[in-house]
Order: C-alpha cells, then sequence, then structure tokens
C-alpha cells in the first residue's frame, strides 16, 4: 500500500492511499480549520512532517451519539408532561357515593303495635305533631292495586349521613317517633323497600306523608 499526501489549491491538505495492482481507492482525510472530517469510517494510519506514525478515528460518530442522547433527554422532559395528567386524575377523583341502606332488608318485620293501631290514609301529623305522640314522619303504604295495605314494608329517609328507618303494620301504617333531631325535607332523600325491591321518591317529601299522597296518589310498595 502506497501512502501520498499533497496540498491542494485551498491550503487543505488531503491524503490518498492507493493499493498495489489496483486503481487509487479515492478515499481522503480533509483536515480544515483544525477538525477532522472523516469520509470513510476504516482506521487509516499515515505519517505526519516529523516522520511520526499516526492514526485517526471517526470522532464525529461519537459527537452525533451525545447528541442522541440529548435528544432523548427531550423525551424526558415528555415524561414529565404525562406525569402532570396524572395528578388530573388524582384531582378529579371522589369515589361512588355511600348505599343508601345501612343494613340488610328484613323479612316479615313489623313496628310496635304492629296493628299501626288506626286512621290508614289520613294525614298523621294532624295530631302526631307535639309531646308524646310526636313523629318525625309518617304514612301510609299500600300493595300495587292503591288499596290493600302493605305490611312490613321498610322505609327510610336519608338525611346526610343519619338515616332513619321504619316498618310498616299490618295495615299499612308506619312512623318514626321523635329523636330530638330534625329532617330537611329538601335535600332529604326517601326510599321503601321490600323483597321485591326498592323505590325511591323522586319529589321533596315531609313529615305528613300522606297530606299529599291521598286516595288519588297513594304510596305503594316496589
Amino acid at each position: 500500500m502506497l501512502v501520498g499526501k499533497h496540498r491542494g489549491g485551498t491550503g487543505h491538505q488531503h491524503l490518498t492511499v492507493t493499493t498495489e495492482g489496483e486503481p487509487p481507492l479515492k478515499q481522503s482525510l480533509t483536515l480544515a480549520a483544525g477538525a477532522l472530517s472523516l469520509a470513510i469510517l476504516p482506521l487509516a494510519a499515515c505519517k505526519d512532517d516529523g516522520g511520526n506514525e499516526t492514526t485517526t478515528t471517526s470522532s464525529t460518530s461519537t459527537s452525533s451519539g451525545g447528541s442522541g442522547g440529548t435528544t432523548s433527554s427531550g423525551g424526558g422532559s415528555g415524561g414529565t408532561t404525562s406525569s402532570g395528567g396524572g395528578h388530573g386524575g388524582t384531582a378529579s377523583g371522589g369515589g361512588p357515593p355511600p348505599p343508601f341502606w345501612d343494613a340488610d332488608f328484613v323479612p316479615d318485620q313489623l313496628p310496635t303495635p304492629d296493628t299501626g293501631n288506626h286512621n290508614p290514609g289520613a294525614d298523621c301529623m294532624t295530631c302526631h305533631n307535639t309531646g308524646d305522640y310526636l313523629r318525625l314522619f309518617a304514612g301510609t303504604i299500600y300493595q300495587a292495586d292503591g288499596t290493600t295495605p302493605a305490611p312490613s314494608v321498610e322505609i327510610g329517609v336519608r338525611d346526610g349521613d343519619t338515616l332513619r328507618t321504619t316498618y310498616s303494620a299490618t295495615n299499612g301504617n308506619f312512623w318514626f317517633s321523635d329523636d330530638g333531631g330534625t329532617i330537611d325535607w329538601m335535600t332529604a332523600i326517601v326510599q321503601a323497600r321490600n323483597a321485591n325491591g326498592d323505590v325511591l321518591m323522586y319529589s321533596p317529601g315531609e313529615a305528613g306523608c300522606n297530606s299529599c299522597h291521598t286516595v288519588e296518589l297513594p304510596i305503594t310498595e316496589p
């Protein structure tokens, strides 16, 4: 192998490598402005002006790899953005509301007295609004026909975190005696249930259920 070196018209030094018996490979190294740019990847050996042998490799490839690392670092910043999205998911949490009932339904349960005493269908709060006979709520519930009493139906009124429940008597009457508390009927939720399921009251209730639920609009069991 023959190595030749000459100076170009621009002042750049060119190195030509020739293999005996073959035409020149025209593989050159260009030295310019103190930076080395290699057009070929193989290792090239030559001698400098002082006659010392020097070996040159492609450092440009290494530098390019470093730039690639910088680009990858930018991808890491993208990961930070994704993490922000995760925080957004946490903020939007809250979980489902608690169940309405806090205990299982008890079939054939009756209040005391189990007969419900008197006046089914009448507005109970006309009389049961003060003293020892005060009721927080009371009314009458019927079977699907709207006239036959429905016993052992559980009535529940949830006001915030407080749930008050009672069962209907054999004549359909139900009531909840005074416990010293109050009920906000504008926000309270009223439900009734039996072995068939639950039914929800959609409009605001009031203590005297039969004041609205008259013969024309009776309360019926699920």
